[in-house]
């Protein structure tokens, strides 16, 4: 996490402390410099400033916008120290499709469009999910998948030539593998 200055995104914000009841305080390096307590305000909206989690001082004024480890945008600290900041693709794409319905922007177009591709697709006889976790992960995680999925079958193949597994039935040969 790095706590930015308010200063450097949003230099005039501020609330009114007194209708905040959380509470949080600076966790790591920057934690050093700064150990007092502020209030947390969770912004929705992009005026003054985008939306975000702010810590507040208890006349209001906006100290710092906390900009998470994980799809944050901020990778650098004031002292000027690299962070590396994660991407969670998944949390990202939730994200946006709650934003898109609580702001009412949500696109039904391409919504409807993908619940065509997957109508189309299970009356082919193809698992969508399946289909869609294909399309959505890159190859470098797909190809394992695939080539674990090739040595299960290889050895499934195998097994059922055996004498001890002849005469076990699909979900007997399951559970047996």
């Amino acid at each position: 996490t790095v706590y930015v200055p308010a200063a450097q995104v949003a230099p005039a914000l501020k609330t009114d402390a007194g209708k905040l009841t959380e509470t949080a305080q600076l966790q790591g390096p920057q934690a050093e410099q700064d150990k007092a307590t502020y209030k947390v305000w969770h912004k929705n909206d992009a005026v003054d400033g985008p939306a975000g989690k702010y810590l507040v001082n208890n006349e209001g004024q906006v100290m710092y916008l906390v900009d998470p480890g994980i799809n944050g945008t901020y990778n650098k600290r004031p002292d000027g120290s690299e962070v590396k900041k994660y991407d969670a693709p998944k949390a990202v794409l939730m994200s946006y499709i709650i934003k898109g319905i609580l702001d009412q922007q949500l696109p039904w177009t391409l919504v409807l469009f993908g619940v065509m591709i997957a109508l189309v697709l299970e009356m082919a006889g193809i698992p969508s999910l399946a289909f869609a976790v294909g399309v959505y992960l890159p190859l470098s995680s797909s190809a394992p998948l695939f080539v674990g999925g090739m040595i299960r079958w290889l050895v499934d193949r195998r097994n059922s030539k055996l004498d001890q597994y002849k005469d076990l039935n699909e979900e007997e040969m399951q559970a047996a593998g």
